[in-house]
C-alpha cells in the first residue's frame, strides 16, 4: 500500500470512529440507550426517546374515525415504544381503548393524558414512584363519583405510568407471572379482575371480554400494533382492500 493510500485509509478510520462516538453521544443524550418501558431496571427513566422518534417518522396509515385525536397520537407512539413485554402491546392498547371510550369518553384522556382511568393513590409508595410522572386531578366519573385521578403531561408518561402502576400497586403483584406465560388473554384476565372488580370476576369476566372486543376491532380493521420491539423507524401503510 503506497503512502497516499495509507493516508486515506487512516483518515477514513478516524472519521468512522468519530461518527460512532457522535452517535453514542446522541443516544445517551436522548435516552434511546435505555431499556424497554416496564423493565425493572429502567422503568423510572424520565427520558422519552420514543416521543421524539414518533414526531420524526412518517406513519401513512390514516386515523380511524373511531379514534379520538389523542388516542391516535398514543397509538402512533406506542407502535414505536419499546416495552418489556411487547407481546402485550395490543391487549394493553385495547384496554386503554375500552377505558377511554376510544379516547372520547369524559375528559381524562383529553385533559390529563389518562387513557385508563388510573386513580391517584395517596399511598406513600405510590406518590414516591409517580412523583416524576403525574399529579392528582379531581375528576367526576360517569357514575357521578368524584376522586383524584392521575394527570400526565405526555402520552409517553402515560405509557410508563400504566406499566409502573402494575408494579407499584400491590393488588397486581402477580401480573409479571401472567405476562411471562406469553398469553395476552391470561394477562388481561388477571388485570381485569383487579382493575374492574365491581363487574369482573371468574364467573362474570365482562371487563376482559370487552377488552377483547376492542382488540378484535383493531385486528379486523388493520390497526394491530407490532408485537416485537425495535420499530422506531417502522412505517405503517393502509391495509389492502
Amino acid at each position: 500500500m503506497d503512502l497516499a493510500t495509507q493516508t486515506v485509509a487512516r483518515a477514513y478510520k478516524k472519521a468512522s470512529i468519530s461518527l460512532v462516538t457522535a452517535a453514542l453521544a446522541v443516544s445517551l443524550a436522548t435516552g434511546s440507550a435505555a431499556g424497554p418501558i416496564g423493565d425493572e431496571n429502567t422503568r423510572n427513566t424520565a427520558t422519552d426517546s420514543a416521543q421524539t422518534a414518533a414526531s420524526s417518522v412518517s406513519i401513512t396509515k390514516p386515523k380511524p374515525e373511531r379514534f379520538s385525536d389523542e388516542l391516535w397520537e398514543l397509538w402512533k407512539l406506542y407502535a414505536q415504544t419499546d416495552i418489556e413485554f411487547p407481546h402485550l402491546r395490543n391487549i394493553s392498547f385495547a384496554h386503554w381503548a375500552l377505558e377511554s371510550g376510544w379516547g372520547k369518553k369524559g375528559g381524562l384522556a383529553r385533559e390529563a393524558k389518562n387513557f385508563a382511568g388510573m386513580k391517584f393513590n395517596k399511598d406513600k409508595k405510590f406518590r414516591e414512584a409517580f412523583s416524576h410522572l403525574c399529579t392528582p386531578m379531581r375528576y367526576t366519573d360517569h357514575n357521578g363519583k368524584t376522586d383524584d385521578y392521575c394527570k400526565l403531561k405526555t402520552h409517553g408518561d402515560f405509557i410508563k405510568a400504566y406499566w409502573l402502576r402494575l408494579d407499584v400497586v400491590s393488588a397486581y403483584s402477580g401480573w409479571r407471572a401472567m405476562a411471562k406465560t406469553g398469553d395476552p388473554d391470561k394477562f388481561m384476565n388477571y388485570v381485569s379482575s383487579k382493575w374492574a372488580p365491581d363487574y369482573d370476576s371468574p364467573q362474570n369476566p365482562a371487563h376482559a371480554r370487552k377488552v377483547r372486543e376492542c382488540l378484535k376491532w383493531m385486528e379486523d380493521n388493520g390497526y394491530l400494533l407490532p408485537t416485537t420491539n425495535g420499530h422506531q423507524t417502522r412505517q405503517f401503510s393502509s391495509p389492502q382492500p
